[in-house]
């Protein structure tokens, strides 16, 4: 099995007759090969972050998320639209408008020793405006980025978030990352803004969960498809 994860390339090589049994492994530099065994191997001189998995007969699920050998950095591209998350106030006009991306503000807020935050400034738009024709280069953009075989995120307006979710889910059904899509329901800067929670929620679950499109809002994960947002809830929900 060969991945490439991130800024590591490294190869997993499993002897299939030990197929059902624990085995172990660790990055040894990059480009490098990982041979498994049943106990945990001392590598000198290099990292000391082990992970572990049970083969069966059938497949060897692929590990996306090498994020923490060696001291490499995870690459996570930010993909912003506009929506509440990067509203501004004009004090011109008294009202709130998408004027350019809050995401250099939210980032100065958060330490991230561990990740590596590619922008993409991609449209600047109340997702009500929102057209197929945006959609569509919202979905040329993250087809353009896969590539890099790094997660995806997107800031969005909510209001029409779970329509380009699911056009996302639809255009592009083998992923090979997770694409996750954010928002707020009150902008950056104000008071009990859920924005920054929102998006430091998401650039989480970027590296933990598998391959799928997900709407990641309030200390919840959806995978797509069947989200929807409940205006009663303030929040998104699962369609049951």
């Amino acid at each position: 099995m060969s991945e490439n994860y991130g800024e590591l390339n490294c190869r997993l090589e499993v002897n299939p007759n030990k197929l059902g049994t624990p085995i172990y492994w660790c990055c040894v530099g990059q480009n490098g090969v990982v041979r498994p065994s049943s106990k945990k191997p001392v590598v000198k001189n290099q990292c000391h972050h082990y992970h572990s998995l049970t083969t069966n007969a059938n497949s060897i699920q692929p590990i996306y998320h090498f994020i923490d050998f060696c001291n490499m950095k995870q690459k996570v591209i930010v993909i912003t639209t506009g929506g509440t998350i990067e509203k501004t106030y004009d004090e011109e006009s008294g009202v709130l408008t998408n004027r350019g991306s809050q995401l250099q503000e939210m980032l100065k807020r958060l330490r991230l020793p561990y990740t590596t935050i590619q922008h993409h400034d991609l449209l600047c738009k109340d997702s009500l405006e929102m057209t197929d024709k945006d959609r569509l280069m919202i979905a040329l953009a993250v087809e353009n980025f896969l590539e890099l075989k790094a997660p995806i995120i997107i800031l969005h307006g909510t209001d029409t978030m779970a329509l380009t979710a699911q056009y996302l889910y639809e255009r592009l059904p083998t992923l090979a990352v997770p694409i996750i899509l954010t928002g707020a329901m009150k902008p950056f800067g104000f008071e009990n803004s859920d924005a920054l929670q929102n998006f430091t929620e998401a650039l989480l679950a970027a590296t933990l969960v598998p391959p799928n499109v997900y709407i990641s809002m309030h200390g919840k994960v959806h995978a797509m498809p069947g989200v929807r947002k409940s205006k009663e809830k303030g929040t998104f929900e699962k369609l049951s």
